[in-house]
């Protein structure tokens, strides 16, 4: 027989060992007890702030500078996302493993300001746009325009009018003092690289084109200067530090199938569109003329380090392992172990540069010819002197030409 209160309806009470104990609120949500701000608007600036500092005593305050605007613009935006999803519960392991990478962005700059040759080269290379998102930046002018775009500014080929947008304010940024540590550090747009998927316009089908004549018309249908850029790193073939050169200009794609049949036009369009993308993932943007320069007189030694910044003595003496074991029983794990470091002087960063430096490519447009041209860094470096009646000269080594000659550079006539 039913109980009154079950038959009215009214829930019954679980037996004991049965209820459901209620779900602690994300520990994002939760208050500290010292500061009652929540456990992620306070861990997360210590987070900030460690980085920052970090970064105060970065040798290179050009990549110092646009790392900060970075960071701060990753910590803003998740700032937004984490007042978005407040009564998220899941997103707490989000917060966490955002909050994890931050660590590790701090753990990284602090070893290279140590003097880690490996974490000094990873940071300069996101900040003159060999990995990360300001790579991504610096090719995207290079990339080609959507069609309505292009038919709305039309232009005459060659010259500054046919160069991509983003690039010729930097031909003329490039009129300042190159030497100069006063430039100005450019934003990071943080937007999405596309691969173009132009081939459905094209209509080849309805052409009746060979598959070759498919790949070779799509080559010759890329912007000059991204058409250049390809051809300059396959040929000059600087170091691969950060990424794979091209090794061919072609795509290689067979006219029949495994069926001896006419290879469809779906997986032609899709073979075109994975070797555009893998091509564009191996490519080294250039960098503007003025940081270019810059990095140059760095690499080289015309612009004299102007050293590190002497960091600020702590308050206490860090105890030793006899002071910690008498105070906690044991010594920590790892305490006992020697960190490396070095003293980062003008030499190193040199050395430091110049591995950055050889990877950087700047484009330049010759009237004459009515084509594009790259100079690479490490034929930049490749200096050799030449002794003569008068004294000592300095002049760069030629680098190779997309024809197999010579390419001057622009810089020495």
């Amino acid at each position: 027989m039913l109980c009154a209160s079950t038959a009215r309806g009214t829930p019954s009470t679980p037996p004991e060992g049965f209820q459901k104990l209620a779900k602690p609120p994300p520990r994002s949500l939760q208050l500290e007890p010292d500061t009652g701000e929540a456990f992620h608007t306070t861990h997360t600036r210590h987070i900030f702030r460690s980085i920052t500092r970090e970064l105060s005593y970065f040798p290179d305050r050009f990549a110092a500078e646009w790392i900060r605007q970075h960071v701060l613009y990753r910590f803003r935006a998740y700032k937004q996302k984490v007042r978005d999803h407040r009564q998220d519960a899941a997103y707490e392991e989000r917060l966490q493993s955002a909050r994890r990478r931050a660590r590790q962005v701090a753990t990284q700059l602090q070893k290279a300001n140590e003097g880690d040759r490996k974490m000094m080269i990873k940071a300069l290379n996101m900040a003159y746009g060999r990995v990360g998102a300001r790579r991504r930046d610096l090719l995207r002018p290079l990339l080609p325009v959507p069609r309505a775009a292009e038919d709305s500014a039309k232009s005459p080929v060659g010259g500054l009018s046919s160069l991509p947008a983003g690039l010729e304010e930097d031909v003329v940024r490039s009129s300042r003092d190159p030497t100069s540590f006063e430039q100005e550090v450019p934003v990071p747009s943080h937007g999405r690289t596309q691969v173009v998927k132009g081939l459905d316009n094209l209509k080849r089908k309805e052409l009746g084109l060979s598959v070759k004549d498919q790949t070779r018309t799509f080559i010759d249908s890329l912007p000059p200067p991204l058409h250049s850029l390809i051809l300059s790193q396959i040929s000059s073939s600087p170091p691969e530090q950060t990424r794979r050169n091209p090794k061919r200009l072609s795509i290689p794609i067979s006219e029949l199938n495994a069926w001896h049949r006419p290879m469809p036009q779906s997986r032609v369009k899709n073979q075109i569109e994975a070797w555009y993308a893998k091509t564009l993932d191996s490519l080294l943007p250039p960098l503007p003329d003025a940081e270019w320069h810059r990095l140059h007189a760095l690499a080289s030694g015309k612009v004299k380090f102007e050293g590190t910044k002497t960091r600020r003595k702590k308050l206490e003496a860090e105890p030793t392992a006899l002071e910690i074991a008498v105070l906690k029983g044991r010594v920590p794990e790892g305490f006992m172990e020697q960190r490396w470091t070095r003293e980062i002087t003008p030499r190193y960063m040199r050395s430091v540069w110049r591995d950055v430096f050889a990877q950087c490519p700047r484009l330049d447009f010759e009237s004459a010819t009515g084509r594009w041209s790259a100079m690479w860094g490490h034929h930049a470096l490749a200096v050799r002197v030449s002794s003569s009646g008068t004294g000592m000269s300095e002049r760069a080594a030629p680098a190779p030409s997309l024809a197999g000659g010579v390419v001057r550079d622009p810089v020495q006539g």
